[in-house]
């Protein structure tokens, strides 16, 4: 069973066609996966600075 079949069939998932390609990055290339676990942290602080920044600019 694929990743993707996974998703939809045992997980109920409806993904898009960008988020079906990044699982098959991961199904793939597990250095990649490796990666983007080191880095997690790093993303969560990037995404919590850009959303607070949209806020922001928002209400200005």
């Amino acid at each position: 069973m694929s990743i993707i079949e996974f998703a939809e069939n045992v997980l109920g998932f409806k993904l898009s066609s960008f988020q079906k390609d990044l699982l098959m990055i991961l199904q793939n290339d597990t250095d990649y996966i490796k990666y983007v676990k080191k880095k997690s942290h790093t993303m969560v602080k990037v995404l919590d600075v850009y959303d607070r920044w949209r806020s922001t600019a928002a209400t200005i």
